[in-house]
């Protein structure tokens, strides 16, 4: 019996060595290939990703293969990836030990269950090192390098644009910004149900032409024709000269009569004159509404000259808190009031497809006289039978919009039944104003060609009394006021 437990013994002591040389020859070349790996270096991998990570050693075809980015030095990392790689070989090995002890006691004898627990009890302490070597390799090194580089990634580029000059010209084809300025509420106001004016039939009748004309549109002598209209933001003031013009009557926005400082832009692009660049003169009329403050600049007969700038009036507009200009005081326009609120644009119309204000229109003879909101007159009759300044038109509710084909003229048929037109200076008869913009149809506009003034518009009764240049400077007006920035 002895003899049989002694050759048991000494089978179990041989197997325990052969599994020992075994382990040890598979650790051998675990080693051997960790060796033969490429050295860690920045130049071996090629390109870097930013997102490399650190103290993990990756796949053989990886890009980030053994490198490094805002890592620790190559000596510090060493270690734990061959920690890693020792760890994760060892489980590999006790499967195959544990199998084959079975196999090989299976013949001898019942005892022999007891020496393969003695046998695995020796492999034990390495199974259990196993968990304990990943977290070592990931949690300090980890945290240092995309963290510290995130702040600084987004360096705000946008803002300190905010506060550069900037110019949009719709007469260049521009897109222009959202404006957040309100207009002026005697432009905006609703004269659908404003009674008809006792002189509307007599004032009708003086007019040399009787259909609507749009004075704007996209190619007229070689180019968009209208008034035209500028956008600007942080722009600089400029010098603009009103000597040998009305002088008293003009707004200096904190310059010293007879010169103003208004936001003019100089080149690209360059300010849009009316008339300019085809050469034609007319009125020469100025737009600028300064998106930030809401401050509209308006002159007449403008010119420019390399940086300098001479007009025959200003006005500045202060839209978000509008005052009525002075009675007796003339702007841009021959009535006294602002030009822009009334313009046709092609934003509104092709864009936003609604016009939410009145529209601006002249008249060849007016009368001496002006009414609300207007503020001056320019006429040549002191006769009431002519229209005055401030009179406002408005299509009749009868006619039928969809008679036109094109989006365009029925938007704008909508508007002049709703808000109407305000005479707004001298010219020819029935003309309405607008900006002026490449994109512009002038075959769908030409379609309001058609509107007969004399069959379906009128004027409408406002409740204003006529005044000449002073008798109704103690007048209330009927609308809520609004107006210039006095200087």
């Amino acid at each position: 019996m002895m003899n049989k437990y002694l050759v048991s013994f000494v089978i179990i002591l041989l197997v325990a060595q052969v599994n020992s040389r075994d382990l040890q020859s598979r650790s051998v070349a675990a080693e051997n290939r960790r060796t033969t790996l490429p050295p860690v270096s920045l130049t071996t991998c090629g390109p870097i990703p930013t997102n490399c990570p650190c103290g993990i050693v990756l796949p053989a075809n990886s890009l980030c293969y053994r490198c490094k980015r805002n890592c620790p030095t190559t000596t510090t990392r060493r270690p734990t990836t061959t920690k890693s790689i020792t760890t994760t070989q060892r489980p590999s090995t006790v499967p195959p030990t544990t199998t084959r002890a079975p196999t090989t006691k299976i013949p001898t004898s019942a005892p022999t269950t007891k020496s393969p627990t003695s046998a695995s009890t020796t492999l034990l302490p390495a199974t259990t090192k196993a968990p304990t070597a990943p977290p070592t390799t990931v949690a300090p090194t980890t945290p240092p390098g995309p963290t510290t580089k995130a702040p600084t990634a987004p360096p705000t580029t946008v803002a300190p644009t905010t506060n550069l000059p900037k110019v949009w010209s719709p007469r260049y084809g521009d897109a222009i910004p959202p404006i957040n300025c309100p207009m002026p509420t005697s432009w905006t106001q609703d004269v659908t149900s404003l009674p008809v004016h006792p002189q509307s039939a007599t004032w009708k009748s003086k007019a040399t032409r009787t259909t609507i004309h749009p004075d704007f549109g996209g190619n007229w002598d070689g180019g968009p024709f209208g008034i035209p209209y500028t956008l600007v933001s942080n722009l600089p003031l400029v010098n603009v000269d009103f000597s040998g013009g009305y002088t008293s009557e003009s707004d200096y926005n904190g310059g010293t009569r007879p010169i103003a400082r208004y936001p003019f832009p100089i080149t690209n692009p360059p300010l849009a004159i009316e008339g300019a660049p085809q050469g034609d003169a007319g009125d020469q009329h100025v737009l600028v509404l300064d998106v930030n403050s809401c401050k509209l600049f308006e002159t007449w007969i403008t010119s420019q000259t390399g940086n300098t700038f001479k007009a025959n009036n200003g006005a500045v507009f202060s839209l978000n808190n509008f005052q009525d200009r002075p009675i007796g005081w003339t702007s841009g326009d021959a009535a006294g009031l602002p030009i822009l609120p009334g313009l046709v644009t092609y934003d509104d119309v092709v864009v936003k497809g609604v016009i939410n204000h009145a529209i601006r229109f002249t008249v060849s003879v007016s009368q001496q006289g002006f009414i609300y909101p207007a503020r001056h007159f320019a006429g040549s009759q002191h006769n009431n039978n002519y229209p005055p300044m401030g009179a406002r038109l408005r299509l009749r509710a009868s006619f039928d919009c969809n008679t036109f084909v094109s989006t365009e003229a029925r938007v704008i048929c909508t508007a002049m039944k709703k808000y109407g037109l305000i005479n707004a200076d001298n010219g020819s008869d029935w003309y309405i104003s607008g900006a002026p913009h490449p994109s512009w149809n002038d075959d769908h506009l030409g379609e309001l060609k058609s509107l007969n003034v004399i069959n379906n518009f009128d004027y409408v009764d406002t409740g204003a009394p006529i005044c000449t240049s002073t008798d109704c400077s103690t007048v209330s007006p009927v609308y809520p006021t609004g107006g210039a920035e006095w200087v």
